[in-house]
């Protein structure tokens, strides 16, 4: 699974909407998995979101924005969104549904374990 390359805009947050974003610079990417090896990255990461917070309760985007025209500002970007519009739900109906502040966390701080110092919203 290739992540797009054009950046998509972020869309702005709604009511039942929330969007989480990981920002990681893609030489830190290529430096732990190979040249141009985002295939794998994604893949450790899922499994990392996995382990951490379960399967159900979000869905997962990523991409690869190069807007900036040096090569050294390109990020791979995952995003989590697990708001309860996000999952197709009414509001009413999505308590304890997505992740959960502490999972979350524990998911980024193992995401810097693998070598990948993440940016997040």
């Amino acid at each position: 699974m290739h992540p797009s390359p054009k950046p998509k805009p972020v869309p702005a947050a709604q009511a039942g909407h929330r969007r989480r974003t990981l920002r990681i610079p893609t030489q830190q990417i290529e430096a732990q998995f190979g040249a141009g090896n985002f295939d794998d990255a994604h893949e450790a990461l899922i499994e990392l979101l996995r382990e951490c917070c379960g399967s159900d309760g979000y869905r997962v985007e990523s991409e690869i924005d190069i807007s900036h025209p040096n090569p050294w500002f390109h990020s791979y970007l995952l995003h989590l969104d697990d708001g309860p519009a996000d999952l197709g739900l009414p509001a009413a109906d999505a308590i304890g549904i997505g992740i959960a502040e502490v999972s979350y966390r524990t998911f980024v701080r193992k995401v810097a374990e693998l070598g990948l110092q993440p940016e997040t919203d």
